[in-house]
């Protein structure tokens, strides 16, 4: 596995409030990988490096947090206060996407020989429960409940395929499937 301990930093510019504002007003996801990537440079923070917003659960911090439950909650549900920045950043989301694409192009190996993981969770486990769930209790309409079974049919392959993608970015690439838990995107 890995250390018993590991050092975590928080690198906060989705609203929570918890670093200071971005000097820069337009949140694109070209500027804020600038900042993160100055501040791992200036920090002198080496990787490996883990992210994602469910990484509460992929972590173990779900069970082994320090904070009270009632802290703990309004940690993991706080998305009230995110929402302005939210909308902010999804305002770019567009341009975003294009300047990182035509910056990159497909195939373009930019983390060199650093190390990537890239950690499957399959997220139509998750959407096969549900769709199972308004089945069994008739909830929804007929035609949204057969495209979403339309859809389960190749998500996983499909998926999958868009996340092995993402190997490519770097000559020491390997691709994990998530067990257990952190194999679904929520914990019912």
């Amino acid at each position: 596995m890995g250390p018993n301990r590991a050092r975590v930093y928080s690198y906060d510019r989705a609203g929570y409030r918890r670093s200071e504002p971005s000097p820069n007003p337009q949140y694109t996801a070209i500027n804020r990988n600038r900042e993160l990537a100055t501040l791992l440079e200036v920090a002198e923070i080496e990787p490996p490096l883990l992210g994602d917003s469910t990484y509460h659960e992929i972590v173990g911090l779900d069970q082994k947090h320090v904070v009270s439950e009632g802290e703990y909650e309004v940690i993991k549900t706080d998305e009230k206060r995110i929402l302005p920045t939210a909308q902010i950043e999804e305002s770019y989301m567009a341009e975003s996407a294009k300047g990182v694409n035509d910056a990159l192009p497909e195939g373009c190996c930019i983390l060199g020989d650093k190390r990537l993981s890239v950690i499957f969770a399959n997220e139509s486990v998750d959407l096969t429960m549900i769709y199972h769930h308004a089945v069994e209790n008739n909830l929804g309409t007929e035609e949204a409940r057969q495209q979403l079974a339309v859809r389960l049919e190749d998500m996983e392959q499909v998926d999958e395929h868009g996340q092995r993608a993402h190997l490519g970015l770097s000559r020491s690439s390997r691709f994990i499937y998530a067990e257990g838990k952190a194999r679904r995107h929520t914990i019912c």
